[in-house]
């Protein structure tokens, strides 16, 4: 779907921590990547920090930290469960999530998904909240 010029997938899930992140899910593990709205937001990236394989994670609990020439934020988790992947490209440059199909941040192997995917936005309720986040970001003057 496409929100204010900005592509948002509609089999993804959103996270409605604020991190601007969204999940896909492959089979048994679920892709953690950051939204073109994140990565139009979080313009310069300079500095990622993400969990090592084998850690656990816990939905909406900071599982990263990511840092621009502006702020410093926390990522929080989308979904409980241990990282089986990590993007080491986006943790040795940042700027690589901005890339086509690089935007990704972590793979995780869910703990408790049927259960947890019901605290996250599907594309419909996602659409609202983007569109609200989107012109927030336009009057502050960080969107064109």
């Amino acid at each position: 779907m496409e929100i204010e010029g900005m592509e948002f997938p509609d089999d993804a899930y959103y996270e409605p921590y604020g991190s601007y992140l969204m999940v896909k899910i492959e089979g048994d593990k679920a892709r953690v990547e950051i939204t073109e709205l994140g990565t139009r937001v979080l313009a310069d990236i300079v500095y990622i920090e993400l969990p090592n394989e084998g850690d656990e994670v816990t939905q909406g609990e900071p599982f990263g930290t990511i840092e621009t020439v502006k702020a410093t934020g926390e990522l929080y988790a989308p979904l409980s469960g241990e990282v089986v992947e990590v993007n080491e490209d986006a943790v040795s440059d940042p700027n690589v999530l901005k890339e086509p199909g690089k935007n990704w941040l972590i793979v995780i192997k869910p703990s408790n998904l049927d259960e947890e995917l019901k605290n996250l936005m599907d594309i419909n309720k996602a659409k609202e909240y983007f569109e609200k986040e989107i012109q927030k970001a336009k009057e502050e003057g960080i969107l064109e």
